[in-house]
């Protein structure tokens, strides 16, 4: 068993932690106008996609202790 102390919390990671399973996707589009010799329109958007499983959460009881 391992248990770790942080910040005046004892953990247990042997039996209450659980990793963090992500997963991510990233797009970027990107669009170029020459308008005219001197003048030209870029446009760029970016998309994100992130999905987070068995998230770690410090939370605190109704007895006022961090779990």
């Amino acid at each position: 068993m391992r248990m770790v102390l942080y910040a005046d919390i004892l953990i247990d990671f042997a039996n209450t932690i659980k990793a963090e399973k992500l997963r991510r996707v990233n797009a970027d589009l990107n669009y170029h106008l020459l308008v005219s010799d001197v003048l030209g329109i870029s446009l760029n958007q970016a998309f994100y996609y992130t999905n987070i499983n068995h998230v770690n959460v410090l939370a605190t009881n109704s007895a006022g202790q961090q779990t």
